[in-house]
């Protein structure tokens, strides 16, 4: 597998029955297996540049279908992708179907291009604040006359604030990575008329829009830390690739992919998982003040 990896520069995914585990938790009954005979296994995957995507349903895959006494289950059966495959999919999932008299049960691998648009909510980026017109810009829109209750004008504020600060953000900053990607090639052209003029104006040139460029890598580098919460971060250390490979682990952590509802029935796909998330607060928030003398005696107790 490492000698296919080497000549794959393509998203690549690969599953199925590999007949080994990657911890001594993915085994039940049976005799005890030993952490160290799972290294070979996740150190192939680790050389192959592939990363385990997890599962959603019951945790073994394979069981040998014998008497209870000699009954053992394992976790035979998994997916496998690179960081390029990650790139392309944002959602992955993998499901364990039910065993249909087989030993091994089936898998069931869905997938999400990033290409799909989604809600986009407001985050305040660190890197603003380095921008020289971002306190006047916040002054402008904050200053803005709003008549009500404190409540409602500063709610009224914050709205129009980050709004307009997205907005000043695209005009302003635009696209970092295709910003920077602009500066390299900028940088590399003028390397090229550098060496060829041999002078000290091509020479001035040249500092000067690397100097630009540093800039540019050192608010990339602000973004992605922020992204990924990163804080042990070194300056200068530009290993962007390493963080994106984070960032998409932390978002299939976060991920969703189901949810039990008040009546313990489970929920899959996006749109029920947001419906009941939405049903449930609109009931809690709908049901009445609780009775202070009841709160204070169950503390009490």
């Amino acid at each position: 597998m490492e000698n296919i990896s080497s000549s794959i520069n393509d998203p690549w995914s690969v599953g199925g029955d590999f007949n080994d585990i990657m911890d001594p938790d993915e085994k039940l009954g049976g005799k005890l297996h030993r952490a160290n005979r799972c290294f070979d296994f996740i150190s192939t995957m680790e050389a192959c540049g592939l990363s385990n995507l997890g599962f959603v349903g019951p945790k073994y895959t394979w069981c040998n279908n014998r008497r209870p006494s000699k009954r053992i289950w394992k976790r035979l059966d998994r997916v496998f992708v690179n960081d390029l495959w990650a790139q392309s999919y944002h959602t992955n999932t993998i499901k364990h179907l039910a065993r249909t008299g087989y030993d091994h049960r089936p898998l069931l691998m869905q997938t999400l291009s990033n290409q799909n648009d989604f809600i986009r909510y407001f985050r305040f980026l660190n890197l603003w604040i380095q921008q020289s017109n971002f306190l006047k810009t916040v002054q402008n829109y904050w200053s803005m006359n709003v008549t009500d209750n404190a409540m409602w004008r500063l709610q009224c504020k914050l709205k129009v604030l980050s709004k307009n600060l997205s907005k000043w953000s695209r005009e302003t900053i635009g696209d970092i990575h295709e910003q920077i990607n602009k500066w390299v090639t900028r940088v590399q052209l003028l390397e090229e008329l550098d060496t060829l003029n041999n002078n000290e104006q091509s020479r001035k040139d040249l500092n000067r829009e690397h100097a630009k460029y540093v800039k540019w890598l050192g608010m990339q580098d602000a973004l992605l830390k922020q992204k990924t919460r990163i804080n042990w971060f070194k300056d200068g250390d530009y290993n962007s690739k390493y963080f994106h490979s984070v960032l998409r682990d932390r978002r299939k952590r976060l991920l969703i992919h189901r949810i039990k509802d008040d009546r313990d029935n489970w929920i899959e796909g996006d749109n029920m998982i947001a419906r009941a998330a939405i049903r449930h607060y609109k009931n809690l928030f709908n049901m009445g003040q609780p009775n202070p003398v009841a709160l204070w005696n169950a503390y009490q107790s």
